[in-house]
């Protein structure tokens, strides 16, 4: 390492010198993360959100994901320069979303919501929607309804307002669930809190009510969808 770099390198050095002489090396690739703990403990040297990002993308998708808890503890508890000041760096979240997606591919939903909880500390107002979608996707992919709909109203309560894609999801896995009552109590959500239906919502429904044998509740949710200007059914499913 000392042979590429001098010796008051920058976090753009050691970037540069991550993607240009390890990230390919059959050997050395492997050794990313050593390297990285490496420079932090360089004096002159500070990790910035380059390195950080960097350094989480690979970790994930390498599924080195007992390495990845360790670098988001490291990122917690050293900043990078840009949260300085008073807010912090807007790099944090996608960086943190990029993690939490990885953990919930994985089925290491403890991983995933305390890396969560570890960026909502970190950044600035609310957690985007798009992060809360990520772990309800993940719990509704494994089954774990329960757990879905515990985030779900975690979401709310703490003024995440949920999209069209997370109770899109919720109906999604209620139906392939046979739960056709909690899909439409999540449909009739969807209204209560402002987020209008669209040709996924009516869809879903209308094709587990044929396949449940309700036909009248299928075709009544089918004009519901027309009366609404969406189109027909079966355009997007």
């Amino acid at each position: 390492m000392e042979t590429h770099l001098t010796p008051s390198f920058t976090a753009k050095d050691f970037l540069s010198f991550l993607k240009n002489c390890i990230c390919y090396h059959p050997i050395l690739t492997n050794l990313d993360f050593y390297l990285f703990n490496y420079a932090a403990s360089v004096d002159s040297f500070r990790h910035d959100h380059t390195t950080f990002e960097w350094m989480v993308c690979t970790l994930a998708t390498t599924h080195r994901l007992q390495f990845l808890t360790a670098l988001l503890q490291f990122i917690s508890s050293n900043p990078c320069p840009c949260a300085d000041g008073i807010f912090s760096c807007p790099k944090t979240e996608p960086i943190f979303r990029f993690a939490i997606n990885a953990y919930c591919k994985a089925g290491r939903f403890y991983d995933a919501l305390l890396a969560f909880d570890t960026m909502r500390r970190l950044i600035d107002g609310k957690p985007d929607v798009a992060v809360c979608n990520i772990i309800i996707h993940g719990f509704v992919k494994f089954k774990h309804f329960d757990k879905a709909l515990e985030f779900y109203h975690r979401m709310i309560g703490e003024r995440v307002k949920p999209d069209v894609i997370t109770f899109n999801t919720l109906i999604a896995g209620y139906c392939k669930n046979s739960q056709m009552s909690l899909a439409l109590q999540m449909f009739k959500d969807m209204k209560t809190h402002g987020c209008a239906p669209n040709v996924v919502s009516f869809n879903t429904l209308i094709k587990w009510f044929l396949l449940d044998g309700k036909i009248e509740e299928g075709i009544g949710m089918a004009y519901e969808m027309t009366e609404m200007g969406l189109g027909h059914f079966g355009s997007d499913m």
